[in-house]
């Protein structure tokens, strides 16, 4: 005797619903219990004995940049690697030679936001809208989404001790085995990540641990699943704009509220009372002294150095010669900063040491390009540049340097307008200049 269709339609249902019950338990399965406990694989080591030298391997174009600011730094056999918003640089410790990396040498893009060295030597760079790019000292090879990356949008990047990559994005985590690369986000962990908008990574002393600074809160990967470790409070103390862990494994998040400091059972807020110079910190970075260097958001205020060590806050103020810290690297014998000026390198006497970096112009944010005498000429934010045969050479006999725009008159003759009120424009005469 045939089932009734009333019956027969609930068993359907019920059978579609079974099916959706049994997927998704799959891919939680899949998200809490990843096939991904192999180690990297395995390449000949990279030594760097001495600088590199870009090769440009797409003649057709060249890139004009300026290598500010510096957005995160890197050490590895004397040679100092820097990402910057106008390409990758890296100087040679023992003779303050710089090199730039752009795009005409294989770089996915010039606007750098950070680097990292893999295990076997090689330098990883994230790029702010084309994934990440990696050299071994002759060629570059690029991944984004295409390949698995959850986001071309890249924030941050850390190696693991086993040779993972990790990479922070706008758009979630992303794992790389030396084979592929694996995503997390709010989807595939089932809600595990508070937000995909992944800001920074640091690394527990085991070197497998893995905390994830995000815009709602700070997670931590105990290599299977994504444990939340958001804290009660405003919305600012959740925005988490950097992550670093010290070897006593206490987990600092430098957010919009100040100062946290999670020691495994709970958060500490630390703000201007305890001696910070600004709630809003950008950066931390640990010693190996269990101490943290911090710098901030406003100018002008430098750096803290931090210690919470004995159970008392000690904040010591640092002023270092250059304005806006952006990046901070304590080694072992040194302290080294990025900033909108440059590298700077403090020794152990206390002694500072500025490294410029090679810049062809005197800003990024461009604003206006015209030929005027058959020259390029260039206005930016910091002024205004024309190109001449040995390079681009700023015109410094202008008023201001805050330029609004360029234009040519009837006689080809360039005019400059300022962004200040009141300032006006100025004509510069090319047939009376050298």
């Amino acid at each position: 005797m045939p089932l009734p269709r009333a019956v027969r339609r609930w068993l359907l249902l019920g059978g579609i619903l079974l099916l959706f019950l049994c997927l998704g338990g799959l891919a939680y399965l899949i998200t809490r219990y990843p096939i991904l406990s192999s180690t990297a694989v395995s390449a000949p080591p990279i030594t760097w004995t001495r600088l590199p030298t870009p090769t440009v391997i797409q003649p057709n174009f060249t890139s004009y940049s300026h290598a500010a600011p510096l957005n995160d730094l890197a050490r590895r056999d004397g040679l100092l690697w820097a990402a910057s918003d106008g390409g990758l640089l890296v100087w040679d410790e023992r003779t303050g030679d710089v090199a730039k990396f752009t795009s005409e040498h294989g770089l996915a893009e010039n606007r750098t936001t950070s680097v990292a060295v893999g295990l076997d030597g090689s330098i990883w760079v994230g790029t702010a809208s084309a994934g990440v790019s990696r050299y071994d000292g002759t060629a570059w090879q690029t991944f984004t989404s295409a390949d698995g990356l959850p986001g071309d949008s890249v924030r941050d990047l850390a190696v693991g001790a086993d040779g993972t990559v990790w990479a922070a994005t706008a758009d979630g985590i992303g794992r790389y085995d030396g084979r592929r690369w694996f995503s997390y986000n709010r989807s595939r962990t089932l809600l595990q990540l508070p937000s995909n908008n992944v800001t920074s990574l640091a690394l527990a002393p085991d070197g497998l641990t893995i905390y994830a600074g995000t815009t709602e809160g700070v997670v931590r990967f105990n290599g299977r699943s994504w444990d939340s470790l958001a804290q009660i409070g405003s919305e600012a103390i959740n925005t988490v704009q950097d992550v670093a862990v010290t070897p006593d494994g206490r987990l600092w998040a430098a957010t919009q509220a100040g100062l946290t400091m999670y020691d495994g059972s709970g958060w500490q807020l630390l703000t201007s009372a305890d001696g910070l110079a600004s709630e809003d910190v950008r950066r931390v970075a640990a010693n190996a002294d269990g101490s943290v260097w911090l710098s901030y958001g406003d100018q002008g205020l430098g750096l803290t150095r931090f210690d919470l060590s004995s159970g008392i806050p000690a904040a010591t103020a640092v002023a270092p010669p250059h304005e806006q810290i952006s990046a901070i690297l304590p080694t072992a014998d040194a302290l080294w900063l990025g900033s909108r000026e440059g590298l700077l390198r403090q020794d152990s006497s206390g002694s500072w040491q500025s490294f410029t970096p090679p810049n062809d112009i005197p800003a990024n944010d461009l604003i206006d390009l015209l030929v005027a005498d058959g020259q390029p000429w260039l206005a930016t934010a910091a002024g205004v540049s024309r190109l001449r045969p040995t390079g681009w050479e700023v015109v410094d006999e202008l008023p201001e340097t805050a330029v609004s725009s360029l234009t040519l008159d009837n006689l080809g003759q360039p005019w400059v307008t300022f962004a200040s009120v009141g300032q006006g424009a100025a004509l510069y005469d090319t047939t009376s200049a050298s």
